[in-house]
């Protein structure tokens, strides 16, 4: 079956439009076209007799008198609308008969989507917890990449990118712990490229933090110093003095192209510095 949208309001300066699509759709044999405008109708009865008209949920019918009267229109099916509760559907459905296979099927399709959401990698409660980062989206239970754990994140995904462990059904949200550098915002844990990190709140800060077992780094390291002096030894890139959970090292400053690092010794790397030194 073949069904075009026709479903939203049509402006006065859109009727011209409205009459190509209407033919196309004659000349095309397209089995229904689903309507919200009456001027759909109006206009769809002259230019295709021959395609069947369906009511848009958008018209909000939720009642048997509204089905009845779009029946006369000469609609061949209403998609009711989403506020109908399953008795009022049963009870409109025994006054009209044509809605028959609009009901089963769409009871059909819902028990299968239900039976997917139950079995989902994502899960909702009920009783979800706003987003404290972004205040828009709701936590929501996912399955990690092992397939046999589980992380929680934001429901607004990719936009708000914040993630926190599952501690025993429920999302691990560390938020008693003030960033450090500010001391004005809360902590927030974020999945990024290469793992979890930590994200001060603060707008005028956000300070990162790497993770420490699902906790904070608390941490504050100096910023990377690029050298002037020294180069590496395998692509003669200047190198790049950082500070990581171990401590300082030096490190390419061509990297990811160049992965070469080496220990630090007083602020100095440890290698043969002659060869190493600019010229």
């Amino acid at each position: 079956k073949v069904y075009v949208a026709i479903n939203t309001l049509i402006k006065e300066n859109e009727l011209n439009d409205l009459d190509k699509i209407l033919i196309a759709c004659e000349n095309s044999g397209v089995d229904a076209i689903i309507v919200t405008d009456l001027a759909v109708v109006s206009k769809a009865k002259k230019i295709c007799p021959s395609v069947a008209l369906h009511a848009s949920t958008q018209m909000g019918v939720h009642n048997y008198l509204g089905a009845k009267f779009l029946e006369e229109l000469g609609f061949s099916r209403v998609v009711l609308s989403r506020e109908c509760k399953i008795e009022d559907i049963k009870e409109i459905n025994t006054n009209m008969s044509k809605l028959d296979d609009f009901i089963n099927s769409i009871t059909e399709f819902s028990s299968k989507e239900i039976d997917k959401i139950t079995s989902s990698e994502a899960v909702f409660k009920s009783n979800a917890q706003k987003c404290p980062n972004c205040d828009t989206g709701y936590l929501v239970k996912r399955k990690g990449k092992d397939k046999s754990s589980y992380f929680w994140g934001c429901s607004t995904y990719p936009e708000c990118k914040v993630s926190y462990q599952d501690n025993n059904g429920e999302p691990d949200v560390y938020l008693s712990v003030s960033c450090p550098v500010c001391e004005k915002g809360e902590l927030l844990k974020f999945r990024g490229k290469y793992g979890a990190y930590w994200k001060c709140k603060n707008p005028e800060c956000s300070k990162t933090f790497n993770d420490d077992k699902g906790k904070p780094d608390l941490t504050i390291r100096e910023k990377a110093v690029r050298s002037e002096q020294y180069r590496c030894l395998e692509c003669n890139s200047k190198l790049v003095r950082r500070n990581g959970k171990n401590g300082w090292f030096w490190g390419c400053s061509a990297y990811p192209k160049c992965k070469t690092i080496y220990q630090d010794n007083n602020g100095e790397p440890i290698y043969n510095k002659e060869l190493a030194k600019k010229d």
